[in-house]
């Protein structure tokens, strides 16, 4: 929350373009544009970058900003942790671009996708999480994805063939009933690996816990 700006951005990227040792950047809440993220993975393209951690959360991250960081990413293969929470990504492609995010990155290991507005988008998401072998921590809280037959049929479909994802996340989702069911009955019924499923502040009721 520092307020860093788009100028401050080419500055930032010429600094770590030559610093092989920042291994975490945290850029969560500021003030940059696009332009700024333009700048950022100008400086991500270099050989001497070795970023494992990158934070951009709450940083009004658009479309435009997720093809520069799709490009970039696929340059640098060291990363396996990204923060995208409280971004949004409701308009145009940020779906699609998210999904190529995840395919670019051979090292994912921690995604974090709360509160990116996702809605329908979720289910390009999903899909492209069938086939990752990489991602062990996974966040989708709070994107309104509740009570939508759809998104909940690609959920379970990436849970039934993704058996490489330890810990997910989807509280405050507006998850009912009917969600719930499809998650256990078609998705967790047939993964044995899946570790930790978190669902709080959603609209599950005692009674269907019990029947599942």
């Amino acid at each position: 929350n520092n307020q860093i700006n788009d100028d401050s951005m080419e500055l930032l990227s010429f600094l770590i373009s030559k610093n092989p040792y920042i291994h975490t950047l945290n850029l969560g809440y500021n003030k940059f544009t696009s332009k700024g993220i333009e700048s950022l993975c100008n400086g991500l393209k270099s050989k001497e970058t070795r970023i494992i951690e990158l934070g951009l959360s709450n940083n009004n991250l658009d479309e435009a900003s997720l093809q520069f960081l799709s490009e970039a990413l696929n340059n640098h293969p060291s990363v396996s942790c990204i923060n995208f929470s409280y971004n949004n990504f409701s308009k145009g492609e940020c779906g699609n671009l998210v999904s190529e995010i995840i395919s670019t990155c051979p090292r994912l290991k921690n995604l974090n996708l709360t509160a990116c507005h996702l809605g329908l988008k979720m289910k390009e998401i999903l899909k492209i999480l069938e086939d990752n072998r990489t991602i062990s921590y996974l966040d989708l809280s709070v994107n309104d994805i509740g009570n939508n037959t759809e998104i909940f049929k690609a959920l379970a479909s990436m849970l039934e063939k993704n058996l490489f994802i330890k810990y997910l996340y989807l509280d405050t989702n507006y998850i009912t009933d009917k969600d719930f069911e499809i998650i256990i009955h078609e998705g967790l019924s047939k993964n044995k690996n899946l570790n930790y499923l978190s669902l709080k502040a959603n609209k599950i009721t005692l009674n269907s816990i019990k029947e599942s």
